[in-house]
């Protein structure tokens, strides 16, 4: 009979178990043995962990017996005689591991391409399918969603594959590395997180409750009901996660954000959120990098595109331990801004945007950067496309609402010394001096908020779409040789952008415009991720 082989865990549960059953010894002088049990026990465990995920909309482990590799069951091969065409003829599986491999990165797209190469009479069209998730991979690293993605484009090409197929092998391999991936995944996930014993929840004050948007319902291409929602990319590839959040402003002023559920999976292209019982605090946590999409931008693309950027950075950090959140990552704080249906809605909502009509993506711009300088806590905004229109309106809220807060202050130090001298120095303009203090408060004022705003906002607007960028915060502008957004409708070259600012008419003197490539277009991730990163990894570096 077969055995299964028991992983050794850090902490162990079994939720459906018949009898007890012993931890195994953690004695440094006595190192763990394997415990042997029969498939039925195997089988019963494994069922137990996925009515356990079940709870919370997870499909890691949604693969029944039978129908993919089956981890519970000890490989009854001879180590030395594994065939070269069987998938797992690359793993080697220890005796103290059991019928768990190590963690393996998969083969990066090019690898893929190669090994599958097509010919004459038999070129790559089906196969194709599955390139593109492993891409994603290449870009974003490996995580649950992705990994689920990458199986579900194998799994479709092996339904339509004929059995004597010379890519058949590779395909069957990269399959089982992806298993072998989400089981190691789905463990670490389901010893961080328990459904039955959720963690605990301080008290709070006008908290929420958490909810799924959408739930149940089947989406075109209108995802209005996602539109302002803001999601957290933390951790890195194979552990990252995706919460969605909310921010809550406590009646002493402090902000609080709260993870209100956890991204699981897609459905088409709208998030599958499992919420949590109770909305989580985050505690002292803040925002240190943020993005915002652009139009035509379904919310899966978005979320996947923060995932990129969030890698990126991660990744030109060099793996940094971020001290300030005593973390081995930076998170993104992303903002969904709505795909409205056809691009003749998403074009009426860059109109409004134009005519600086504000909605509630522009307010959640708003507020972060808002709470950065509230906080003295420094916070990178990166836009892209729509989404610079939006942020554009919110700089210029932001530094009307800060003029108008510190207007008090400035008024009560300089008062004296600025009534002084326009009593000594009165310019004949049919003003009297208090009229022309005033004036000169205001103008104090909106420069301490342009300083504050330069202090405490770095600010990146990726496939410009703004013509007259407001000249309250330097930005870096990028643009690609093919980006015909840019072209037509935002600021597109350095020298217009210096032309912009020298005659007034938008733009600070020190912001800066670089091109990312003749031949690169308006697509975020594929054109505009990698230089993007390397511009937020070093203004991290910095402070």
């Amino acid at each position: 009979m077969r055995t299964y082989c028991h992983r050794q865990k850090k902490k162990t549960r079994h939720l459906a178990q018949p009898t007890k059953i012993d931890k195994p010894s953690q004695s440094l002088e006595q190192p763990p043995t394997l415990q042997e049990r029969s498939n039925e026990a195997g089988l019963a465990e494994w069922a137990a962990q996925q009515q356990k995920w079940a709870k919370i909309g997870n499909t890691l482990l949604d693969q029944p017996p039978g129908n993919s590799p089956q981890p519970w069951l000890q490989p009854q091969r001879d180590k030395n005689t594994t065939s070269p065409s069987e998938p797992s003829a690359n793993l080697h599986i220890s005796p103290m591991m059991g019928a768990n491999p190590p963690i393996q990165r998969l083969m990066d797209v090019k690898s893929f391409q190669e090994a599958t190469k097509g010919t004459l009479f038999h070129p790559r069209k089906r196969i194709t399918a599955i390139d593109d998730p492993l891409k994603k991979i290449d870009q974003s690293g490996m995580d649950s969603i992705l990994l689920n993605e990458l199986l579900e484009a194998i799994n479709g090409w092996l339904k339509v594959a004929s059995e004597d197929s010379t890519r058949k092998p590779v395909v069957l391999q990269l399959r089982e590395e992806v298993m072998t991936e989400l089981e190691k995944i789905a463990t670490s996930l389901s010893q961080d997180f328990d459904p039955e014993n959720p963690p605990p929840t301080r008290s709070r004050r006008n908290a929420f409750s958490a909810e799924v948007t959408g739930a149940g319902k089947k989406y075109g291409s209108d995802f209005s009901d996602f539109d302002s929602k803001q999601f957290r990319v933390s951790g890195r590839a194979p552990q990252r996660r995706i919460e969605e959040v909310k921010r809550l402003k406590m009646e002493d002023g402090t902000v609080v954000y709260y993870a209100t559920g956890l991204v699981t999976n897609f459905k088409g292209k709208a998030p599958m959120v499992a919420p949590y019982p109770d909305p989580i605090p985050l505690g002292d946590w803040y925002p240190k990098v943020t993005h915002i999409n652009g139009m035509a931008v379904a919310p899966k693309s978005g979320l996947l595109s923060a995932a990129a950027l969030q890698e990126t950075v991660n990744t030109a950090l060099g793996g940094k331990e971020d001290v300030a959140f005593g973390q081995d990552a930076v998170d993104i704080l992303y903002t969904y801004s709505a795909q409205r249906g056809n691009v003749v809605f998403d074009l009426i909502d860059c109109i409004k945007g134009k005519l600086q009509i504000e909605d509630e993506a522009t307010g959640k711009q708003e507020d972060i950067m808002l709470d950065a300088v509230r906080s003295k806590k420094r916070v990178t905004v990166s836009a892209h496309s729509r989404g610079t229109i939006k942020t554009d309106n919110a700089v210029r809220n932001v530094h009307e609402i800060l003029t108008k807060e510190l207007l008090p202050s400035i008024r009560a130090a300089r008062q004296e010394e600025v009534m002084a001298y326009w009593q000594a120095n009165d310019p004949q303009i049919g003003l009297s001096a208090d009229m022309l203090a005033e004036l000169s408060y205001s103008g104090f004022a909106a420069e301490e908020a342009k300083k504050q705003l330069n202090t405490y906002i770095q600010l990146i607007y990726a496939g410009n779409a703004v013509q007259h960028p407001s000249a309250f915060i330097d930005v870096k502008l990028f643009v690609g040789g093919l980006d015909l957004v840019s072209m037509f409708v935002g600021t597109y070259s350095e020298t217009g952008r210096k032309i912009d600012s020298i005659i007034g008419t938008g733009g600070s003197k020190k912001s800066k415009l670089k091109s990312v490539g003749g031949t690169k277009g308006h697509g975020f991730v594929g054109n505009y991720v990698p230089t993007v990163g390397q511009e937020i990894a070093q203004d991290l570096q910095q402070r």
